[in-house]
């Protein structure tokens, strides 16, 4: 007996992400749809290691961007790129948060920005 608007858990493209889903963090801004198939889609060795890549991309780039105009970009772009990329990892987005309050504390620059206060 199947209804025509029921789901019968067929796995197509667009719905991969249901069988993560449970063990994804929710996010107040929401979570991107795309991204999150993306990443129940390709858990295969090639992709943890292109994932790797650029997370030490990510990493060098916070070296890199220090003293630049706004240093705060390059931990926010990280810290999306985890979320999206990581989404049943709460602990590395966490870590990350924790290193970017330590890095800006003494920056008063920051102290009533929004993003650096999320």
């Amino acid at each position: 007996n199947t209804h025509p608007t029921m789901n019968t858990h067929t796995h197509t493209p667009n719905h991969n992400w249901e069988d993560i889903k449970e063990n994804t963090a929710p996010l107040i801004q929401g979570r991107n749809v795309t991204a999150l198939n993306q990443h129940a889609a390709s858990n295969s060795s090639t992709n943890q290691a292109i994932l790797e890549q650029k997370r030490s991309h990510y990493e060098q780039t916070l070296q890199e961007e220090k003293f630049k105009k706004d240093p705060l970009i390059p931990w926010l772009k990280y810290l999306k790129f985890l979320q999206e990329s990581f989404p049943q990892d709460t602990q590395q987005s966490f870590l990350l948060m924790e290193r970017c309050t330590r890095a800006f504390l003494s920056n008063s620059f920051y102290k009533n920005d929004t993003r650096y206060l999320r």
